[in-house]
């Protein structure tokens, strides 16, 4: 029987989570500039108070994205074992 290994889909997920929080906070701020122009007056009108209420609701999706996917990625990786044995699913797991 082979010796346990590294866990290769572990070291996979730990990748994916860097990548999802380096890319989550400018997933936040994707909208910011706009919400600042509107709030300081870029835009005043009936309309304008219709695109700031939906401005704010995908504001809110975005903000909700990136914490799902981070979540997603930290419920994967809780519990993985650090060694798997070679054989195992996550032992032959392979990008």
């Amino acid at each position: 029987m082979a010796e346990d290994i590294p866990n290769p889909y572990l070291a996979a997920l730990r990748e994916a989570r860097d990548d999802a929080d380096r890319l989550a906070g400018p997933m936040r701020d994707e909208l910011k500039g706009v919400k600042t122009a509107m709030d300081n007056g870029a835009w005043v009108s009936p309309a304008a108070d219709e695109f700031y209420a939906a401005l704010g609701q995908q504001t809110t999706a975005l903000d909700t994205a990136a914490d799902g996917a981070l979540e997603d990625i930290d419920d994967a990786i809780s519990g993985r074992p650090e060694m798997v044995p070679p054989d195992s699913p996550d032992g032959r797991w392979t990008p």
